[in-house]
């Protein structure tokens, strides 16, 4: 019940104002406070609530997000822990699985990051979906998906598990039915997209490197996405890559092996798993960046141009 609990709020506490309440603040402190937060249009009038139900010294203190147009007893509820609290948690597009558990600890939504990612493990991924019903996942990498969520401190890792997962199906399954014959499988489209995701700058230019890697797929080439050979190291934020690195033993180096690596590599957003869905046409076989504020490649035909273009930018950023 938990889970539906939370997903049902997802709504209200959308626009949700966070406020905090010092230890030992007042009821008439609170109330003003509320009202200077827009919360409230009357303190007196709140106070007046909460002396007539005698919870003037049953406030807490401690961060609260308060919904929009709540009512005098829905803000008693909360503000005196009767309502359990729900807290905004925002995963970013591109963070790996231990990254989520990292920042799901840090905002106390669960106690523990190791013993998550072991609740994890004890999880069938052939289990997610119809989709994935007849392989058996290497991890639950790029499983899921990046978002805005609510949750209350200490959550069940089981219920935290299971929003994330339905948010997943949510939005990945009824992308993939839109596609009539698609190129690849819906984990192969998965794992595309997270090397997507990781290695477009801006949202516009996500078709297009997703058409120059479909091409060098069917052209069985080596995808040489840099991003893949960070995760193989463990250091999946790592901004360059050296020679020795990109020689580095790993199924997940894609410059020492042809096809996709054996998962995703991070958790990719919906526009990301679209252009792996429907990548542009493009003539391109290769791309650099830019190495710019723009966070934009450019894109070339041939090998020749790709390296040129390289020392171009090379010989600018020296």
């Amino acid at each position: 019940m938990k889970v539906i609990f939370t997903l049902l709020l997802f709504s209200i506490y959308l626009y949700s104002t966070s406020v905090t309440i010092p230890p030992g603040s007042s009821a008439k402190w609170v109330a003003q406070h509320l009202k200077d937060r827009d919360i409230l249009s009357s303190a007196h009038m709140f106070y007046v609530y909460l002396r007539a139900n005698q919870l003037t010294t049953k406030l807490h203190s401690g961060q609260f997000d308060i919904p929009p147009n709540v009512s005098y007893k829905q803000l008693a509820d909360i503000l005196t822990g009767k309502t359990q609290q729900l807290f905004r948690l925002t995963i970013p597009e591109g963070y790996t699985i231990q990254e989520i558990a990292d920042e799901l600890e840090a905002q106390q939504i669960i106690s523990n990051a190791k013993q998550f990612l072991n609740y994890i493990k004890t999880k069938k991924t052939t289990a997610i979906n119809s989709y994935l019903s007849k392989q058996t996942l290497p991890s639950f990498e790029g499983l899921f998906f990046p978002d805005t969520y609510y949750f209350s401190r200490h959550s069940s890792f089981d219920t935290v598990y299971k929003t994330f997962i339905k948010r997943f199906n949510d939005v990945f399954v009824s992308e993939y039915k839109k596609v009539k014959q698609p190129t690849l499988t819906f984990y192969q489209t998965l794992i595309l997209a997270s090397i997507i995701e990781k290695e477009a700058g801006t949202v516009h230019e996500m078709p297009i490197i997703s058409g120059v890697f479909h091409n060098r797929l069917r052209k069985k080439m080596f995808l040489a996405s840099c991003p893949t050979v960070g995760y193989a190291m463990g250091n999946p934020r790592k901004k360059s890559l050296t020679y020795k690195d990109l020689k580095y033993k790993s199924p997940y180096n894609t410059y020492n092996n042809k096809g996709l690596p054996p998962s995703p590599i991070a958790s990719p957003g919906k526009k990301a798993f679209q252009a792996a869905l429907f990548p542009a046409k493009t003539p391109y076989l290769y791309f650099v960046s830019k190495n710019d504020t723009t966070g934009t490649h450019v894109f070339s035909l041939t090998l020749n141009e790709h390296l040129k273009n390289q020392q171009k930018i090379l010989s600018k950023s020296r």
